[in-house]
C-alpha cells in the first residue's frame, strides 16, 4: 500500500501503466454532475455583499 500511495513504481512497469489507466478512466468516465455544483449555489450571499457595498457609499 505504501508503494501505491507514494507512486514508487518504475515508469514502464505494468503497475505504473495500471495506475495511469485508472487516473485517465476516472477523468473521462466521471459524471459531470459530480463536479457541477452551480445549480446548488445560492445567489443571496453575493447579493448581500453587493447591497452592503452599495449602502456603504
Amino acid at each position: 500500500m505504501k508503494r501505491l500511495i507514494l507512486w514508487d513504481h518504475e515508469r514502464g512497469s505494468w503497475q505504473y501503466d495500471v495506475f495511469c489507466l485508472l487516473i485517465i478512466a476516472f477523468i473521462f468516465l466521471t459524471p459531470n454532475a459530480w463536479f457541477d455544483k452551480s445549480d446548488k449555489a445560492t445567489k443571496s450571499p453575493s447579493a448581500t455583499v453587493q447591497s452592503k457595498a452599495n449602502t456603504a457609499k
